[in-house]
């Protein structure tokens, strides 16, 4: 039955004048420093020609939990294609750093040996264990990964599955996933990775599981140039499992493009617009730049002849608009719509490719695709100010929206 309340005019008036609080379900669709089922690192880079000195990233996985913990970790290419997977084994409170240097000469940290791995399938056997005698890639998996990496093919495959920049610098993205089992060391392939239609079982657990919900672990990262005098850093984005939530089908999931939106990963969505402020000018010398991870919502990840791109390609924006710090709307530009300023999955792009009058204001970027620039894939932001040679700061943007309780 249908009632309706009717409340007095001035208690009306006096409710308008709070201020909007979210409800407990939207509050927990936030982003931030917890706990989680998959750490992700929404972009690296290593220059493989500047030595031991040169161009790096540096990231971590720790587990925040009293037993032991099995994660498997995957690097993917600018294209959001996985090319490297390997499993790492975590003691009650450990953590296990990496250098993305090591892993392209083939390097992988050997974890677990002498450890009780019973809890975990396959980890004792010789194929799928996660220690091992380094390096553990022979020549021409180092060789494919670098050349994926870099925009080539490689002796492996010949395919590209990555962006040819011309300037030889890897880039890509990590995820860090927890898993019940081993899987074992694989290059240029999707096996046994997220885009694996078997890696998560829909509802979670049982035989043949891979990818779990166990909100344990967290991560960080570090971009690190010590010859160039450069560092900068953030926390990894956390992406916290809930089994009795991400269930209905179609439902949005981190992972929901490679299983049809089914929930199977149960992994929280990311939102799709953004609001961070810039500082391109004055002490900042070296400038601001935006590192801008995109879902490319396919399923498909396979590599393409090089040359060609893949059918998404390129990724296009809703809106850019910017404002300098009075936020006058006689200063607000609006950049534009339909433009291709972050087409690929992930990347770093000066905020000076935008020609704004001013150096100093904030950014709003929506991100979806689509004809109808409507598709609300999901996305990532994050705004990096350095000044040359002297000192550099990482931050995350603030997202605007958010998809969870929400269908594709």
């Amino acid at each position: 039955m249908l009632r309706r309340c009717i409340l007095p005019l001035a208690l009306l008036l006096l409710l308008a004048l709070l201020p909007a609080v979210p409800s407990a379900q939207a509050q927990d669709c936030q982003i931030g420093t917890r706990l989680a089922s998959t750490v992700f690192i929404p972009y690296f880079e290593y220059d493989p020609t500047a030595g031991s000195n040169g161009l790096t990233t540096l990231f971590s996985v720790n587990n925040e939990s009293s037993q032991n913990t099995m994660v498997r970790v995957t690097l993917w290419t600018d294209w959001g294609i996985p090319s490297l997977h390997f499993d790492v084994f975590l003691l009650p409170f450990d953590v296990q750093s990496f250098n993305v240097r090591d892993l392209f000469n083939g390097n992988i940290p050997s974890t677990g040996e002498g450890e009780d791995l019973s809890a975990f399938s396959f980890c004792n056997t010789a194929t799928f264990r996660p220690f091992h005698t380094n390096p553990v890639l022979n020549g021409d998996q180092t060789a494919q990964i670098l050349a994926w990496h870099t925009g080539h093919g490689g002796p492996l495959v010949a395919n590209c599955a990555g962006e040819n920049h011309g300037d030889g610098v890897v880039r890509g993205y990590i995820t860090i996933d927890t898993v019940d089992e081993c899987s074992g060391v694989q290059v240029a392939t999707s096996t046994f990775s997220p885009a694996w239609g078997g890696y998560f079982v829909n509802g979670g657990g049982g035989a043949g599981a891979i990818g779990i919900a166990q909100n344990r672990i967290w991560g960080d990262f570090l971009i690190v140039d010590p010859a160039n005098g450069f560092a900068e850093g953030s926390e990894a984005v956390s992406l916290w499992a809930d089994p009795a939530r991400f269930t209905g089908n179609p439902t949005f999931t981190f992972y929901g493009r490679f299983s049809g939106f089914d929930g199977r990963d149960e992994r929280v969505p990311l939102p799709t617009w953004w609001a961070t402020r810039f500082l391109d000018g004055g002490p900042f010398t070296g400038g601001a730049d935006l590192i801008v991870w995109r879902d490319v919502g396919v399923a498909s990840v396979a590599p393409v002849p090089c040359g060609a791109h893949p059918a998404w390609y390129p990724l296009q924006e809703g809106f850019i608009t910017a404002r300098d710090e009075s936020a006058s709307d006689a200063n607000r530009i609006f950049v534009g719509n339909q433009s291709h300023f972050f087409p690929l999955a992930t990347q770093k792009v000066p905020v000076s490719t935008f020609s704004l009058p001013y150096a100093f204001g904030r950014l709003q970027i929506g991100l979806a695709d689509g004809p109808a620039l409507n598709n609300p894939r999901q996305s990532w932001l994050q705004v990096v100010l350095s000044a040359n040679g002297l000192y550099s700061v990482g931050m995350n943007a603030r997202g605007l929206n958010e998809l969870c309780d929400s269908a594709p």
